[in-house]
């Protein structure tokens, strides 16, 4: 009787103490919207019985064999697989985002964390080509960006995302604007480059200095988790301009990527005269030497006669 007591007592003990919760071997990482899965290995634990959660942050989100956050129905708690405690999610939020925990409480507790990360996305558009003329006051490259998700920045999720905006020019930064709580600006070239329509450039007092591929770069920010970024790059031309005001050329790249001058079409009014200085030279050529001889065929008729 006694050697059976003691078969019991051993069996007891070693099905307390041999419970256990692996570590996790690594964080987990989806884009937003994805779906994840949170798998924590366990050893002798029973889901019915013995103590077990999952925790996001301080929010218990499952309880032994009960699911008792659902995150809106996204989640799911999965016990199909032996000494695995399993959270699956569908369609990963912002609010998602945390330090998520499993433990087994009691005699000897057991546990492990990991962060559990939600990057969002970003896309940038701009306009392929844009032309201005030299000297003009100023001209604009067009960028827009969107989120997903779209209301990042006015969600509720902390820390607080970090919006930032740049328009480089090769490697050389123009311009900045961040945007969060607040929004502030950082340019070295104030008097140049500023923002229009959120994420669109202003160029001021154009030049030939100004041609080139300017890019718009956009970075999401969640300070201490990720950081996720996009761009897009546009062309600026800048056409030559007569003393008179009328374009009669402008500089373009063809298509071996070369910087040509390229004539501009002739333009002509309705009453038929050419703007164009050297055409209308030349019509006023051809005029005088029908009136030169209209004279000469005059001065011969008139000896004749």
């Amino acid at each position: 009787m006694k050697e059976l007591l003691l078969v019991l007592l051993w069996n007891a003990v070693y099905t307390v103490f041999s419970q256990s919760i692996s570590p996790f071997t690594s964080n987990v990482t989806v884009t937003v919207g994805n779906d994840a899965v949170l798998v924590c290995q366990t050893s002798n634990i029973d889901y019915a019985s013995d103590t077990i959660s999952w925790n996001r942050g301080e929010s218990l989100i499952a309880f032994r064999e009960e699911l008792i956050d659902t995150g809106d129905g996204r989640y799911t708690l999965d016990l199909d697989t032996p000494d695995r405690y399993t959270i699956r999610i569908t369609g990963a939020t912002m609010e998602d985002q945390s330090k998520w925990s499993c433990k087994v409480h009691g005699a000897s507790s057991a546990g492990d964390e990991l962060w559990f990360t939600v990057i969002p996305m970003v896309s940038v558009s701009t306009t392929q080509f844009n032309t201005a003329e030299n000297g003009s006051s100023s001209t604009q490259l067009y960028c827009d960006y969107t989120l997903n998700p779209q209301d990042l920045l006015t969600s509720d999720i902390s820390p607080k995302p970090v919006v930032s905006i740049d328009w480089k020019r090769d490697s050389s930064l123009l311009v900045r604007k961040t945007v969060s709580t607040s929004v502030s600006y950082l340019s070295p070239f104030l008097d140049k480059y500023t923002f229009v329509d959120d994420a669109s450039l202003s160029i001021a007092n154009v030049t030939f200095e100004d041609e080139g591929v300017y890019t718009c770069l956009v970075a999401v920010s969640i300070p201490e988790w990720s950081t996720v970024t996009d761009s897009a790059t546009t062309r600026l031309d800048v056409n030559v301009v007569t003393t008179a005001g009328v374009v009669t050329e402008r500089i373009v790249t063809n298509a071996q990527g070369e910087r040509v001058t390229q004539a501009k079409p002739t333009t002509r009014p309705r009453s038929g005269v050419v703007v164009d200085g050297e055409s209308a030279a030349t019509q006023i050529s051809a005029i005088w030497g029908l009136v030169a001889c209209l004279s000469q065929i005059a001065y011969v008729l008139s000896t004749v006669y």
